[in-house]
């Protein structure tokens, strides 16, 4: 979004909650993989949107959509990855996993993959 006219910023800013699927790079991340050129995308997607943005999650059946403050505490790790990484992730989203019925519904959200 660098470089574009404060008009578009301000089009961008105005859309539906981003949910922005994370699976990809948490799992390269938590095997201790360096991030792709798609990683890094996403990771732009993570750092741009993570204020108002929630992560997505799937793994075989097992799909979630993390609450807002798990998400921004996800993004967090993401960003800046500790030595302790999966199991921060781990313990996080299983957390999550057990409250995340109580959060709003995402109809309206824009995906970003």
């Amino acid at each position: 979004m660098r470089g574009m006219k404060p008009r578009s910023r301000r089009f961008f800013d105005s859309q539906p909650e981003p949910v922005i699927d994370v699976t990809r790079l948490v799992a390269r991340l938590m095997r201790g993989r360096l991030p792709t050129g798609v990683d890094r995308v996403c990771l732009t997607y993570v750092q741009r949107y993570a204020n108002r943005a929630r992560a997505a999650l799937h793994r075989g059946p097992f799909n979630i959509i993390l609450p807002a403050a798990a998400s921004r505490e996800l993004f967090a790790l993401l960003l800046a990855p500790p030595r302790n990484l999966t199991r921060r992730i781990v313990a996080l989203v299983a957390k999550a996993a057990l409250f995340a019925w109580r959060e709003r519904s995402c109809a309206g959200s824009m995906l970003l993959n």
